[in-house]
Formats: structure tokens, C-alpha cells, sequence
């Protein structure tokens, strides 16, 4: 029959890699909404409409941000696929040794093209739920 695993079965497992994402997700975020400001003030700015600077800003922050944090998203992805014993400043060390400084940027042209769009598409149902509730108010 089929095994069930508990949590504790799971173990460490279940986080691994989880301080690299971190690495990765705290520095993207940052980076994100601080460019969604300042590409939203230049569209506005350039007299775009608020639901046009809410697709540029947002498609342009995402795509600056995701290429910005390829090497995070690179050391992430290559910690988490190692055997739990490698850490953040190994495993960089480990790119740069075997992949010298152009591995950091492995899959940037699929990242900015998947991250790019899905975050234009998550900041423009942001702001369409937030009309939408501040008008319910």
C-alpha cells in the first residue's frame, strides 16, 4: 500500500534551501517595488493613463529586478539541488571556480521572460483589487 510520510519523516529536507531563497526573494522585492515606483512616475510622467503605467511599470520593474537577481536565483537553484551540504558562499564559489563569472547569469533569458510578465500581471490585479476594495469602503 501506500506509505504516508509524516513531517518529521520529511526533515530538514522540506526547507532545504530555503536561507538561499530568502537570498534571493528579500532582494527581488526590494528591488521590484522600488522600480514600480520610480517606472511608474516616469510613465506618469510621459502622460500615460494609470492602467498603461500599471503594465510598464510593472512589466519593466520585472524584468530589471529578475535579471538583477539571476546570480541569487542561480546560487538557489544549484544549492538546492546539491546533496544539503553546500551553502550559499560555497556553492558561489563553486559557480565561479567551474562556471567562471558568467555562470552567475545561467537562464536569464528565460527567467526575465517568465518573471517579467507574471510580475506586470501581479501588480496590475494588485491595483485593480485594491480599486476595487477601496471603492467597497
Amino acid at each position: 500500500g501506500k506509505e504516508r510520510l509524516s513531517m518529521l519523516q520529511l526533515g530538514p529536507g522540506l526547507f532545504k534551501g530555503a536561507g538561499a531563497t530568502w537570498f534571493r526573494d528579500i532582494p527581488f522585492s526590494a528591488l521590484y517595488f522600488s522600480f514600480v515606483s520610480q517606472f511608474g512616475a516616469m510613465c506618469h510622467a510621459q502622460g500615460l493613463g494609470s492602467a498603461e503605467t500599471t503594465v510598464v511599470a510593472g512589466l519593466a520593474a520585472g524584468v530589471l529586478a529578475s535579471m538583477l537577481t539571476t546570480p541569487a536565483d542561480v546560487i538557489k537553484t544549484r544549492v538546492q539541488c546539491e546533496d544539503g551540504k553546500e551553502t550559499i558562499g560555497s556553492m558561489s564559489r563553486k559557480i565561479l571556480r567551474e562556471d567562471g563569472p558568467g555562470g552567475f547569469f545561467t537562464g536569464v533569458g528565460a527567467r526575465v521572460s517568465k518573471i517579467g510578465p507574471l510580475m506586470m500581471i501581479n501588480i496590475c490585479v494588485y491595483e485593480s483589487l485594491k480599486a476595487v476594495c477601496s471603492s467597497l469602503l
